[in-house]
């Protein structure tokens, strides 16, 4: 059985079981992985996010707050032609 989150935490993507470290300081809203991947926008984001299947999911998800971890857009940079 999965244990019951705290309604505050019932977006973020949460895997029971697993715990992972991840300092804030890591994490990067829309405006930063636009600038880590060269774009010109960070609303060009939301269409990598359609296009790219492979794309990082974000790792905090909380109404229009999207948070990704940079090490996960890092790695998918790495393997784009």
């Amino acid at each position: 059985m999965s244990p019951t989150l705290p309604h505050e935490l019932d977006e973020i993507n949460y895997s029971p079981g697993v715990a992972e470290l991840i300092d804030p300081d890591d994490l990067l809203d829309a405006e930063a992985v636009a600038d880590l991947l060269g774009l010109a926008s960070s609303s060009v984001i939301s269409v990598y996010r359609k296009r790219y299947e492979d794309f990082p999911k974000p790792r905090v998800e909380k109404g229009r707050c999207r948070l990704w971890l940079r090490g996960d857009v890092e790695g998918w940079t790495a393997k784009q032609p």
